[in-house]
């Protein structure tokens, strides 16, 4: 099976954000399953500016039998300065007929099956060549731009995503969705519908290294450490900041350390709250914690952090909200509630040992359901039926 990858990102490679996780980790075992994967990636040349690790790079190859091409064409930079106004999901809807490659089209037409990674991406291509054309949801994207702060323009950006988004829906051969919530709001539009939830790569459970230590960030070694990780998206800057206005309700021998972009939007009073960028080695940065938490209450999809979590053998503590997507549940594989009792679960988990034990032993368990090799494979099976 020749399949074409399509996603409006200058990159999807190395997968060291959530979205880049779910593109790739969709696709990770399709090669050792027969089938050639080219990822097709609208680059501009303004990333140049604000992306390293290899962004450069026109033409890189991930693992064998997977190649990504970054098409670095000036007019995709049009709507990638629009997303600096919360515009850039629009853009992208209604110029992509108009400044999109010939490469992308003849790829499209030439493959078997084509995974249109963004709704705009999938609705242009379902339009535009004869080859299926499944749409590969990150989460339904209208409600992203509907709940974001940063949007300028929310309310007129989250209706046209919502208008983009159901065209997407309804023209693409089939759509996967990454939550059971997500495919009931799918569900009127398009018959033909299925779940892959978000994953873990299953090298990251195994891979446990000292790179980075508490010291290095300023850290005591005798407190109590909960880890927050986030990129700079809306909802995750809204927890960040929930957690920096009411960490002081936890007493001195309590530290936090937020993990991501996200601590750039954010200035924490309290000195116990430590915030660092982005790490290359985020497992080392996650295994310094004693717990890791989630009280993400909006945004789309699943929280990929969660399974970076499980992974790091970190015992959770999230909102209901941050855990959807995965079959967690409350005392068995997390502390899971409203926002409210979030720091109470911090405290429980810091005096049980019991319940640290039993929260991790569930976790070893569990997070092999989740790993993206299987995830993969489920989803290779599931589209040999539109060849």
């Amino acid at each position: 099976m020749k399949v074409l990858q399509a996603t409006c990102s200058n990159r999807s490679f190395p997968p060291d954000a959530g979205g880049y996780q779910r593109t790739h980790g969709l696709v990770m075992s399709f090669p050792a399953l027969g089938s050639q994967v080219d990822r097709y990636c609208c680059a501009g040349p303004i990333a140049s500016y604000y992306r390293d690790r290899e962004i450069h790079s026109t033409e890189i190859h991930p693992q064998d039998g997977i190649t990504e091409y970054r098409d670095y064409r000036v007019v995709y930079d049009l709507p990638k300065a629009g997303s600096f106004l919360g515009l850039g999901g629009v853009l992208w809807g209604a110029l992509l007929p108009w400044i999109s490659s010939a490469k992308l089209k003849n790829s499209a037409n030439q493959a078997d099956i084509v995974l249109g990674d963004d709704p705009y991406m999938a609705k242009f291509l379902a339009e535009a060549v004869d080859t299926p054309v499944i749409y590969t949801s990150h989460n339904v994207e209208y409600e992203r731009y509907r709940t974001s702060t940063d949007a300028i323009y929310s309310s007129y950006t989250g209706s046209k995503m919502k208008e983009i988004e159901e065209e997407a829906v309804k023209k693409s051969t089939a759509v996967v969705c990454t939550t059971e919530d997500d495919k009931e709001e799918y569900e009127p539009l398009n018959d033909d519908l299925f779940v892959i939830p978000n994953g873990i790569d299953k090298y990251k459970i195994t891979s446990k290294t000292d790179t980075h230590s508490r010291e290095e960030f300023g850290i005591p070694k005798d407190v109590t450490l909960s880890v927050f990780l986030g990129s700079d998206y809306a909802p995750n800057v809204e927890a960040a900041e929930w957690l920096c206005e009411n960490w002081s309700e936890l007493d001195e021998s309590y530290h936090l350390l937020i993990i991501g972009n996200v601590g750039s939007r954010v200035q924490p009073s309290d000195p116990r709250i430590h915030t660092i960028g982005f790490v290359e080695d985020l497992m080392s940065a996650l295994s310094l914690g004693d717990m890791a938490i989630n009280p993400v209450i909006s945004g789309g999809g699943s929280n990929v952090k969660i399974m970076d979590y499980f992974a790091a053998d970190l015992p959770v503590v999230s909102t209901e909200f941050g855990v959807q997507g995965f079959d967690v549940s409350h005392k068995s594989e997390a502390l899971v509630g409203d926002r409210g009792k979030i720091l109470d679960y911090i405290t429980e988990i810091s005096e049980n040992e019991n319940l640290r034990r039993k929260l991790s032993e569930n976790v070893i368990s569990k997070r092999e359901e989740y790993t993206w090799q299987s995830l993969s494979e489920e989803l290779h099976t599931k589209l040999r039926r539109y060849l």
